[in-house]
C-alpha cells in the first residue's frame, strides 16, 4: 500500500481496536501514575493503556474535564478520583472496542470510588462542535499564561528541568523562566508530547 491509498481514520481504528483486545507494546509511550489512583482500576484496562503523557498533575478538586482520544479509559478513571465528586469527567473516543473497555468496568470503579462523575462518549474528535465565543469569553475571563512567562519553580518544572539539562543554571528558581529550549524537553523519560 502506497502513503497516497493509506486510510488513515481506517488504519488507526485497526490498530487501536486490535490493541483493546491484547496490549500492544509499540504503539506508545509508558507512564507511570500515582499508585493510589490506580487502585480501583481494573488490570485489564491498566495493561490496554496507550496514553503519552500525565495530565492528571494539572487537574484540581471540582474541575471538569473533557478527555479527546480516551482508549480504554485509563486516565479519565484517575483524574474522576482527583476531580472528586464536585467535578466532572468526559471522556471521547472514536474506537468502539476501546469504548467497550472503558465501560466494562464502570460500575465496578464508581462503587469503589463511592460517586459517579464519569462518562464516556463515541466521537471523533475533528467533528466536536465549540462554542468559540464561549470559550473565547472564558479564556479572557480566565487567561492562561505561555510557559515561557511562567518561572519553572511555579510551573513545578525547575527541578525536572536541572536534573535533564546538560547545562544546569546555577540560579534559584525564581529566577529562571522556562524558555522554548529548555521547555523542548518538559516530557522526558516519563512519557511522550
Amino acid at each position: 500500500m502506497d502513503m497516497f491509498s493509506l486510510d488513515t481514520e481506517k488504519e488507526v481504528l485497526q490498530r487501536y481496536s486490535a490493541a483493546s483486545q491484547a496490549r500492544e507494546e509499540a504503539l506508545c509511550c509508558p507512564v507511570a501514575y500515582d499508585p493510589h489512583y490506580l487502585k480501583v482500576i481494573p488490570q485489564e484496562i491498566i495493561d490496554r493503556d496507550y496514553g503519552c503523557g500525565d495530565p492528571s498533575q494539572f487537574v484540581r478538586s471540582g474541575e471538569s474535564v473533557l478527555d479527546l482520544g480516551s482508549g480504554g479509559g485509563k486516565i479519565c478513571y484517575i483524574i474522576a478520583q482527583i476531580v472528586g465528586r464536585d467535578g466532572r469527567v468526559t471522556g471521547v473516543d472514536f474506537n468502539p472496542p476501546m469504548l467497550e473497555l472503558a465501560n466494562k468496568y464502570h460500575s465496578q470503579i464508581v462503587k469503589s470510588v463511592g460517586f459517579d462523575n464519569i462518562e464516556f462518549k463515541r466521537g471523533k474528535i475533528q467533528d466536536l462542535r465549540t462554542d468559540i465565543t464561549a470559550v473565547e469569553t472564558w479564556l479572557a475571563a480566565h487567561p492562561v499564561p505561555p510557559l515561557v512567562d511562567v518561572p519553572l519553580e511555579e510551573a513545578g518544572l525547575f527541578d525536572y528541568m536541572r536534573s535533564v539539562s546538560r547545562h544546569p543554571k546555577e540560579t534559584k528558581g525564581e529566577d529562571y523562566t522556562a524558555t522554548t529550549e529548555a521547555a523542548a524537553g518538559i516530557c522526558g523519560p516519563e512519557g511522550c508530547c
